[in-house]
């Protein structure tokens, strides 16, 4: 609803708990398409994949935040 730093935090808590991942990564993956230059949703989305044992997916993600700082 436009509020990313709240949303950020929630989904940081989640990542950290190993909690509702798949509907994380959903949301974030939904994210990137309306936020594709936010660097911190990129991350999050990497954190997440990671989280979840999907590490192709992760480095996918981290590699987009890395091409958004260059």
């Amino acid at each position: 609803q436009g509020n990313i730093e709240r949303a950020l935090a929630s989904y940081t808590s989640l990542i950290r708990a190993d909690q509702s991942l798949d509907d994380v990564i959903a949301d974030l993956r939904e994210a990137t398409y309306h936020y594709s230059d936010n660097v911190q949703i990129w991350q999050h989305l990497g954190d997440a994949y990671l989280r979840a044992n999907r590490t192709r997916e992760a480095m996918e993600a981290y590699i987009s935040a890395e091409k958004l700082l260059r």
